[in-house]
C-alpha cells in the first residue's frame, strides 16, 4: 500500500541531521533515500491531480464565460428596448439633438455628436437615424481662429441629403472679432435652401461682424418664407453700433413669429429689424424705451415679451393696450404705467423696483396673474397689498439679496401664512425663494419654513424651490436648512434646494 501525504509528513528526520551539515551514516541514508522516492512518487500523483483539476476548472470557466455570452444574447432578445416603437426611438434621437442649442454649443464637428454618433450604435438605430429627416435638420457652425476650418464640408453636404425636405434649424457663432469670414461654403451651401429655414440663431462678437455677416444672408422675396422664428444676439454694447445694425428681409418672411435681440439677462442693445410686427407673438429685446414701446404698440399680437428698456419713459397720458399679451418680463417696472394688458398671466420683474408701480398696473389691467417672479427684490414694502390683489397667483417667484429688508420680508411670510380662511393667495401652489444663507438663516429661517409648513397642511402648497442668489459661488446650504427641508420633504412636501448649476438653469428659464 503506498505511504499517504499525512504518513509522509509524520516521518521526521534526526533533529542532528535537520540542525546541521554533519553527512548521514550509511544507516541512516537508506531510510531517507527510501522516503524521498515515496515523496516524489506522492508529488507525481499530486501533480496529476491538480492538472485533471486544472484542465477541469479551464473547461468550467470557458462554459460559463460561452454560457454567460449567450444569457446576455438573450436578455437582449428579451430587452424591453426592443420593443419599443421606431418612432418613440426617433423622438428620444429629437431630443437628444434639440439640446444642442446656442446655449450648448459645441466647438467642432464630429462623428461623435449628434446626430451623427446615434447612426453608429447598432444597424437598426441606424436605420431609424438615417430615416428621421429631421434629425438632421440642426446646422452648428462655430467660427473663429481655431474651429472655422476644421468644419467637414462633405458633413453639410451629407447632412442636407440626409435632412430630405424638412425644415431647416441654423445655428452660427462668430466669436473671434479678430476673423475674418473668408470662406463662406457653410452659408453657401445652406443659403440654397434658406426657403426651408425654419429658425435662424446667431451670435456675433461685435456690431462689425454683425453687418459683415447680414451682407450674405437672404435678400429676396421668398427667400424666408418657412421662417419662424430668429435669434440674433451681439456681445459688443454700444448702443450706437448696434442700431446701425439693420436687416430688412425679415419684413419678407410671412411666418416669422418669434424675435429675441438680446441675452437673457437684458444686457445687450438690440439691433433693429424691419418686421412686419402685426404677425409677431413672440419679442425679446432691449433698448431706448421709445423705441421698445414703438414695437409694442405695432405688435398687436404679441403673446410673450421680454423688454429691457434704458433711459426714462415718456410722462404723458398714452397707453398701449395689448389685449392678447399672457407673458411680460421687464427689467423696471416703470414701464409698466405704458402697458394695459387684461389678459396677463405671468409677469416677471428682473431688478430692484419701485412698489407704486405694480398696483395701479394690476387695477388697470384688470389682469388675473397666476405667476409673478420678482427677482433682485429690494423693496418688499407694498407687496403684501400686491398679493391681494392677486386672488389667483399660482406660482411666486421672490430674489432679495438686500439684508436690509428683512424685516418687511419676515412681514411677507408672516402674512402668507395660513391661520384661517382669509388666506393671501389661496391658490397659491408653487413658491420659489432665491435667498442669501446668512439672511436666511439668522433671521428669517423660522418664518420661511413656518408659512410653508402652515400651506401645506393646508393642502395648498406643492412645489418648494430654494436656492442661492450666489451662483456658482461654492456656498454650501448651511446645516439648518438642510434639517428643514428634510422634515419637510418626510411630511410629503416636494421641496428642494437647487445648487448652481440648477439654480441658475431655474432663473434662465423664468424668461417668458
Amino acid at each position: 500500500m503506498p505511504p499517504t501525504a499525512d504518513s509522509l509528513l509524520d516521518q521526521w528526520l534526526p533533529a542532528h541531521l535537520i540542525n546541521s551539515n554533519v553527512p548521514p551514516l550509511d544507516a541512516e541514508a537508506a531510510p531517507v533515500r527510501q522516503r524521498l522516492t515515496e515523496a516524489q512518487a506522492r508529488l507525481g500523483v499530486l501533480d496529476a491531480r491538480i492538472e485533471a483539476l486544472v484542465l477541469a476548472l479551464t473547461q468550467l470557466a470557458e462554459e460559463r464565460e460561452n454560457l454567460s455570452e449567450r444569457v446576455h444574447q438573450y436578455k437582449g432578445v428579451l430587452s424591453p428596448i426592443r420593443r419599443i416603437p421606431p418612432e418613440l426611438i426617433g423622438d428620444i434621437f429629437a431630443s437628444v439633438s434639440y439640446k444642442r442649442t446656442i446655449s450648448s454649443a459645441y466647438d467642432e464637428t464630429t462623428v461623435e455628436q449628434p446626430p451623427w454618433i446615434l447612426a453608429h450604435i447598432c444597424r437598426s438605430w441606424r436605420d431609424i437615424a438615417l430615416g428621421f429627416s429631421s434629425l438632421w435638420s440642426s446646422f452648428h457652425m462655430k467660427h473663429d481662429y481655431r474651429f472655422f476650418h476644421c468644419f467637414p464640408q462633405a458633413m453639410i453636404e451629407e447632412q442636407l441629403l440626409r435632412a430630405g425636405d424638412a425644415p431647416l434649424h441654423v445655428h452660427f457663432q462668430w466669436w473671434n472679432s479678430r476673423t475674418p469670414l473668408e470662406d463662406t461654403f457653410f452659408w453657401d451651401l445652406l443659403l440654397l435652401h434658406s426657403h426651408r429655414w425654419k429658425s435662424l440663431h446667431i451670435i456675433c462678437a461685435t456690431n462689425e461682424n454683425a453687418r459683415n455677416l447680414l451682407r450674405i444672408l437672404p435678400t429676396t422675396k421668398g427667400c424666408l418664407s418657412q421662417l419662424e422664428k430668429i435669434e440674433f444676439l451681439i456681445d459688443e454694447t454700444d448702443e450706437d453700433g448696434v442700431a446701425a445694425v439693420t436687416w430688412n428681409s425679415l419684413s419678407v418672411a410671412p411666418r416669422l413669429r418669434e424675435i429675441i435681440l438680446t441675452d437673457r439677462t437684458c444686457q445687450q442693445y438690440s439691433p433693429s429689424f424691419t418686421v412686419c410686427w402685426p404677425q409677431v407673438v413672440r419679442y425679446h429685446a432691449s433698448g431706448p424705451s421709445t423705441r421698445q414701446l414703438d414695437i409694442l404698440e405695432q405688435s398687436p399680437s404679441l403673446v410673450g415679451c421680454s423688454l429691457s428698456i434704458d433711459g426714462g419713459v415718456k410722462h404723458d397720458d398714452k397707453v398701449i393696450i395689448h389685449l392678447n399679451l399672457r407673458r411680460l418680463q421687464v427689467d423696471h417696472c416703470t414701464i409698466l404705467d405704458k402697458i394695459t394688458a387684461p389678459s396677463l398671466e405671468e409677469l416677471s420683474i428682473l431688478r430692484p423696483y419701485p412698489d407704486l408701480h405694480l398696483i395701479p398696473f394690476v387695477q388697470r389691467s384688470s389682469c388675473h396673474l397666476r405667476t409673478l417672479v420678482l427677482a433682485s427684490c429690494n423693496t418688499i414694502g407694498g407687496l403684501t397689498s400686491f398679493l391681494a390683489a392677486c386672488p389667483l397667483l399660482e406660482t411666486f417667484v421672490l430674489q432679495t439679496s438686500s439684508s436690509r429688508n428683512i424685516p418687511r420680508v419676515a412681514s411677507l411670510f408672516d402674512a402668507l401664512h395660513v391661520e384661517s380662511d382669509d388666506i393671501l393667495c389661496p391658490r397659491l401652489s408653487s413658491f420659489a425663494y432665491g435667498l442669501r444663507h446668512d439672511v436666511v438663516v439668522s433671521s428669517l429661517k423660522d418664518s420661511f419654513f413656518r408659512m410653508i409648513g402652515s400651506r401645506y397642511r393646508s393642502h395648498r402648497l406643492r412645489t418648494v424651490r430654494l436656492f442661492s442668489t450666489h451662483f456658482f459661488s461654492g456656498i454650501e446650504c448651511p446645516e439648518e436648512i438642510y434639517d428643514e427641508i428634510n422634515r419637510l420633504e418626510e411630511e410629503g412636501l416636494d421641496i428642494r434646494y437647487l445648487e448652481d448649476e440648477d439654480a441658475w438653469d431655474f432663473v434662465e428659464n423664468l424668461r417668458p
